[in-house]
C-alpha cells in the first residue's frame, strides 16, 4: 500500500455483538474485531470510514442505529448479490470514486461481490488467515 495516497475509501463490515441500546455506529458494534480494524482505520486518515451492514447496507460512523440481528451468513447467494447491489446504489449516491485508494476490511461474505466496483482495493482480511492473525497485525499496526 502506498502510504503517500491521501485520498482514500476504507470498509469496516459489521459484527454480532452489540450493544442493547441505540448508539452511532461506530460505537454499537463491541467486538474486539470491529474495536481494533476502527483504530486501525482511523489511524490510516482516510477520507472517509463506511460500516458494511448487513441490515442497513452502508452505514456512515455517526448514523445513529438500533441493535438488530441480520447477518449476511444467513442469506443465500441471490441474497448477498442483491445486498451487494443495494450496497454499490448507496456507494454512487454517496459519490465514492471507485478508483480511488480503497481498504477493506472485512470478510469474503461482505466483500465478494462488491470488490469488483474497486480498481485500487486491498483486503486487510484475506491477506491473513485467521482471526487470531488479523487480530495481531491489527494490534501491531496501531500504536
Amino acid at each position: 500500500m502506498d502510504l503517500i495516497t491521501i485520498i482514500m475509501n476504507i470498509f469496516l463490515s459489521c459484527v454480532s455483538k452489540k450493544l442493547n441500546y441505540p448508539a452511532k455506529a461506530e460505537d454499537i458494534y463491541q467486538s474486539a474485531l470491529f474495536k481494533k480494524s476502527l483504530a486501525y482505520a482511523k489511524s490510516l486518515n482516510p477520507d472517509h470510514i463506511y460500516i458494511l451492514s448487513a441490515k442497513h447496507k452502508v452505514l456512515e460512523l455517526d448514523n445513529i442505529i438500533e441493535p438488530y440481528d441480520e447477518t449476511l451468513n444467513d442469506m443465500s447467494v441471490n441474497e448477498k448479490k442483491a445486498w451487494a447491489d443495494e450496497v454499490i446504489k448507496q456507494l454512487k449516491e454517496k459519490n465514492i470514486n471507485f478508483d480511488e485508494q480503497t481498504i477493506f476490511l472485512a470478510g469474503k461474505n461482505y466483500t465478494k461481490y462488491i470488490e469488483k466496483y474497486f480498481t485500487n482495493y486491498t483486503n486487510i482480511y484475506s491477506q491473513h488467515s485467521g482471526i487470531g492473525y488479523i487480530l495481531q497485525f491489527l494490534s501491531n499496526s496501531v500504536k
